[in-house]
């Protein structure tokens, strides 16, 4: 049984088999059900107020189904969950030592109606709830029953997602007490970096704090540079200020494989992504371009060529580091601007690798944040620049914007390779274009590669 499918909305009340008359006995409470039927729903989902857990479906009563003067088993009904898709029950004998509840049914919303109607005749004329509203409640026959024992029951509530998006992964791992809370003091200087490697044991793992808590944000500066208590509002009924984490980061990799046997592995992960937090469109769909579905790996280098052709700073970055200029790279590195030199693939099917993969994203995505700061893309074209300076008046690098720098570069490079425009050995290779004694030298041996060749050349 998937994870989230037993165990997305549980109910706990438990009642023991009881004969007719007690059953009658507790009748009269069951009419008190909300007048709007929906306020079921919009508590389980009020889940600001944490109600969702406390409003479980609850089971009304049990009563012995009776036919002829014969037993035939116990009648359980519960009230109606509106947004549920299907509901599991269970079972334990209380005069079992050590007997523990074990599932004896696993029921769609359309079986337990077909089931409820054959037995609500008894249920109101036989038990006399006549004005039961049938439309709020389940009803089931558990006929392995013996007159001479006492069972408990419990129901959960169940939600099947129809699509990855509707897995919520905060909203099951809290449900089935899987989470830890922990308080925050409001002076606390904390970053979500920081809150991850003291109480999960790595930064990388700060994504599955934000995944449980959607007002962390993952992908950003944030998460490395402000406190976690700016993010957060005092819970319901109190002041304090606290965060969940899980109490197994595994749990969460459970819940992700079982999405991906339900959905695509894009589909999956795209919502994952969405839940974590703080990537940019551009960023996301680079991911997912970087993603082999048959082999369940990420691609380093597909991200990289990706992104360098949505966001053409990235150009820039690139051949910085694929000149493999000492000099250039260490002026980079001082700007914080570290693009990861991760290559080659990762599996993306445990929790090591995934983590991996969203630490290297986000990494690729601080690079840019601290280019966009004032000042600091002009040093960017610094670099570039190397010492020719005719290099960057023609190009008008210092005038022109991100969106028209890849267009100003390529219009360097044609007019070097034309002759019109002198440029050094080191300028050119920094601009990914070929020397003349490279060319000479692919001339003679019939072989040879550029100086950059970026990731064009992969």
């Amino acid at each position: 049984m998937s994870p989230f499918i037993s165990n997305l909305f549980p109910a706990n009340r438990i009642a023991k088999a009881v004969d007719n008359s007690f059953a009658k006995e507790i009748g009269q409470n069951i009419t008190n059900q909300p007048e709007d039927p929906f306020a079921i729903k919009r508590i389980n989902s009020d889940r600001a107020a944490e109600k969702f857990a406390g409003n479980e479906p609850e089971i009304l009563f049990v009563s012995e189904y009776i036919v002829n003067d014969q037993h035939c088993g116990a009648l359980l009904v519960w009230e109606k969950y509106y947004d549920a898709t299907h509901y599991e029950v269970f079972k334990r004998n209380l005069f079992q030592a050590g007997s523990d509840f074990e599932r004896i049914l696993f029921l769609d919303v359309a079986s337990l109606e077909e089931e409820r109607n054959y037995f609500i005749g008894y249920i109101k004329n036989t038990l006399g709830f006549g004005e039961l509203n049938a439309d709020d409640i389940y009803i089931i026959l558990d006929d392995m029953t013996k007159e001479d024992r006492i069972y408990e029951y419990k129901v959960i509530a169940t939600m099947v997602p129809k699509s990855s998006f509707e897995v919520e992964y905060d909203l099951s791992l809290r449900s089935q007490n899987l989470l830890n809370k922990v308080e925050l003091s409001p002076d606390s200087k904390s970053t979500l970096m920081d809150f991850a490697g003291i109480n999960l044991g790595s930064e990388d793992l700060a994504w599955a704090i934000s995944l449980v808590n959607p007002e962390l944000k993952y992908f950003g500066r944030n998460a490395l540079e402000k406190p976690i208590v700016s993010f957060l509002k005092p819970s319901v009924n109190s002041n304090d200020l606290f965060v969940y984490i899980p109490q197994n980061i595994n749990h969460i990799m459970d819940l992700f494989k079982e999405c991906i046997s339900l959905f695509s592995m894009i589909d999956s992960i795209s919502d994952l992504v969405a839940a974590i937090g703080g990537l940019p469109t551009e960023f996301r769909d680079s991911l997912l371009e970087s993603i082999d579905e048959k082999k369940n790996v990420f691609s380093y280098e597909h991200f990289k060529e990706s992104i360098r052709h949505k966001i053409p700073v990235f150009d820039l970055f690139l051949d910085i580091i694929q000149t493999k200029d000492a000099n250039a790279i260490k002026k980079l590195s001082e700007l914080d601007i570290l693009i990861p030199s991760d290559r080659g693939s990762q599996s993306i099917t445990s929790m090591e690798g995934l983590s991996k993969v969203f630490s290297f994203v986000d990494n690729m995505l601080i690079s840019l944040m601290y280019a966009q700061e004032t000042g600091t893309f002009s040093k960017i074209q610094e670099i570039i620049a190397g010492i020719n300076k005719n290099v960057w008046d023609t190009a008008q690098i210092f005038h022109a914007g991100e969106d028209s720098l890849s267009e100003a570069i390529d219009e360097v490079r044609q007019q070097i390779e034309d002759g019109t425009l002198a440029a050094t050995d080191e300028e050119s290779a920094l601009l990914g274009i070929e020397t003349g004694q490279q060319q000479n030298e692919k001339d003679e041996n019939g072989t040879g590669s550029p100086v950059a060749p970026g990731f064009r050349a992969v």
